[in-house]
């Protein structure tokens, strides 16, 4: 592939041909949608904050900070068809460091229809690929919403316990989820079933066992012969020890309810990769149906990408008393048997180049 690409376009071409070979179409949408779709849903954007602006005929409109809920609003999928699309676009979001509003770019799946454990092991597989493309060190977390929400039911924890303990968890925090469970007088039983899944080790098969051993409905036993089937599925693979168990790994708990991960690459301080089973939004555009996609923030990808120096085969100097017409016809000559040549009237710092011919 051609030098003259960016490391992020480079990264994009190859995961679109990972997705594309996987059966997904590229969706493309505008800048702006209407500003009711994202104020309807604002409990499912990362931000409440959103940029609006009114049109020539008085519409609200809003850019864009985010992609699925565009999708689903035009999603074609049904109980008989399933969409598959995937997507490179720039959201706009206010940034909760800077308080200022950035452009971010992601690129990320979508699959939506009567979605099972195939449709899931795919997309599980397509974030791994997605991930390994960096040519980074990398981990996928996953887990599934349905595992707390299972016990929390079971035991009949009230809705300001849950999201208290759904806090806790998300931050790994043992200790203060033993003060909520103390506050809202969660069971004991239960607290140490949810402190078992905290301290589950790293590996896989062990962090299984402890899933096991936890669990006390048939929802809890179907989450962890699932994930056994995706284990088996990666074990004699590329994959194999890049897919971790974490059942500290919670999102959206009022959208997601399924499978969720969350992708690491050596050197990046947080996630690069976000996404789920978010069956429960698909119910608010009044579909019967089921979607799960990732989210990959590039920007965060390109910022860990070792800075290399530009490099050209032929460095071609040139003056103001130089012939411009010899200048261009010795590059296109040069061009032409195969050379990269950048044209300069000095040497560029940091350019590297195999032949400088001063004019």
């Amino acid at each position: 592939m051609s030098n003259n690409y960016t490391w992020q376009e480079k990264y994009y071409f190859k995961i679109r041909d990972a997705f594309e070979s996987s059966g997904y179409k590229p969706y493309r949408m505008r800048k702006f949608e209407e500003y009711s779709l994202y104020a309807d849903n604002r409990s499912f954007l990362t931000s409440e904050y959103i940029i609006t602006f009114t049109d020539t005929d008085g519409k609200l409109l809003a850019l864009k900070p985010d992609v699925t809920l565009s999708i689903l609003k035009n999603t074609k999928a049904n109980e008989n068809v399933t969409e598959k699309l995937y997507y490179k676009e720039n959201v706009y979001r206010l940034d909760k460091h800077s308080g200022e509003y950035k452009e971010i770019n992601q690129i990320g799946l979508e699959c939506i229809g009567k979605l099972d454990t195939l449709n899931v092991i795919e997309i599980i597989e397509l974030g791994l690929a997605s991930l390994a493309a960096t040519g980074k060190s990398y981990i996928l977390d996953i887990s599934d919403m349905g595992i707390i929400n299972s016990l929390l039911e079971y035991y009949r924890v009230d809705e300001l316990a849950k999201t208290a303990i759904f806090e806790q968890m998300s931050i790994k925090s043992k200790d203060e989820l033993n003060k909520v469970a103390a506050e809202y007088g969660v069971n004991a039983e239960l607290t140490d079933r949810l402190i078992r899944l905290l301290n589950a080790p790293s590996d896989y098969d062990a962090a299984l066992k402890v899933l096991k051993a936890v669990s006390v409905t048939e929802s809890m036993k179907e989450i962890a012969d699932k994930f056994a089937i995706i284990k088996d599925v990666f074990d004699n693979t590329e994959y194999k020890g890049r897919l971790k168990l974490d059942f500290s790994v919670i999102d959206n708990t009022g959208y997601y309810n399924g499978v969720i991960m969350q992708g690491y690459v050596d050197g990046a301080s947080k996630a690069v990769l976000h996404g789920g089973q978010y069956d429960k939004l698909v119910e608010k555009f009044g579909k019967n149906l089921s979607a799960m996609g990732f989210a990959l923030y590039v920007d965060e990808l390109r910022n860990i990408q070792e800075v290399k120096n530009e490099f050209v085969d032929v460095l071609l100097i040139y003056s103001g008393k130089s012939n411009y017409k010899e200048v261009l016809r010795l590059a296109r000559e040069l061009r032409e048997n195969g050379e990269s040549v950048r044209t300069d009237r000095s040497e560029p710092s940091g350019l590297l180049y195999g032949q400088k011919i001063i004019l």
